[in-house]
């Protein structure tokens, strides 16, 4: 062997040796970040970021997601903690008048749900949700819970997840107990065409009444569903329907602080699961239309919004 190649060699041997070790402190590193996030308690999770709010359900693909920032439908504290090293806020899961009514039977069950959020020290709750009339026996029950729960802890962020805003709906977000509408606008839900609204009646029935009533401002619509595999039946969200409707809504709405969208599915391989059936998405079409979705909110929101922030 002769001198160059054995420096050759020995130089090979040294860059393996130092990949190596740096490759062992990258694994140390990750694992202290590891056991730090784990350490975390509520009070050092990430707070609430400033409008424009970008908001999922059970984002599908959360690692592909750049402008995402709120998480609204989180049900756990690890779940809390993974969103935290995302860089995303956690809004934590509670219950709205669809409450079990042998589970929820007073006003002191509700308040105490949302006191629990609060005493632990998460930033806020995504209530999930608020899907009946007002003459709802719940209804009173949460209104009352929700109102003694935010007197105690006026801090505590309170989104609600809601079809058609109701009267007593609307009072509670000009009292302020309610910080935050998110109106269900799904255009697609796979299986389930009777749980689906048509456009225009979205505009007109919901988004059009928090506007009569002055409250675009603390307003948002969730688009979805979020999913690019055609049910049984044929229907399915597409890519240039997806982007009509967000543009839509950030120019006939500017007064909105943000976009929601709904996810509520997984997948594993090219098998996509939702709602209990399982399709087959080989190419990702569903995957890259939430990577639009996110592609959207950036678009529309975030850029739009450094660019002329909206007065609130």
């Amino acid at each position: 062997m002769t001198a160059t190649v054995m420096a050759f060699v020995y130089g090979v041997i040294a860059a393996m040796m130092l990949a190596a070790g740096a490759a062992e402190a990258g694994s140390a590193i990750d694992d202290k970040q590891d056991r730090q996030a784990a350490s975390l308690t509520p009070r050092e999770l990430l707070r609430l970021p400033k409008p424009p709010y970008i908001i999922w359900y059970q984002c599908p693909y959360p690692d592909d997601m750049r402008h995402w920032n709120l998480d609204a439908s989180v049900g756990n504290h690890s779940w809390a903690v993974d969103n935290h090293r995302r860089g995303v806020t956690s809004l934590m899961w509670a219950y709205g008048p669809n409450a079990p009514s042998d589970v929820a039977q007073s006003a002191d069950w509700f308040e105490g749900q949302f006191a629990g959020i609060a005493q632990a020290g998460y930033v806020g709750a995504a209530v999930d949700e608020w899907n009946v009339p007002d003459t709802d026996e719940m209804v009173p029950r949460f209104a009352e819970g929700l109102r003694r729960a935010k007197k105690r802890f006026p801090n505590l962020f309170v989104a609600v997840w809601v079809t058609r805003p109701t009267p007593l709906f609307i009072q509670l977000m000009k009292e302020g107990a309610i910080d935050l509408a998110i109106i269900q606008g799904y255009t697609h839900v796979p299986e389930r065409p009777d749980w689906a609204i048509a456009w225009d009646d979205l505009i007109r029935e919901r988004v059009e009444l928090m506007k009569k009533e002055g409250l675009l401002h603390k307003t948002i619509v969730c688009l979805g569903w979020v999913l690019a595999v055609p049910d049984s039946k044929g229907n399915r969200m597409t890519p240039a329907e997806l982007a009509r409707q967000v543009e839509f809504l950030a120019k006939r709405y500017p007064q909105m602080p943000g976009i929601a969208f709904y996810g509520g599915y997984g997948q594993q391989g090219s098998v996509i699961t939702a709602m209990g059936n399982r399709y087959e998405d080989p190419e990702g079409d569903s995957r890259k239309l939430a990577i639009l979705a996110d592609e959207l909110a950036g678009k529309w929101y975030v850029r739009r919004h450094r660019s002329s922030p909206t007065k609130r």
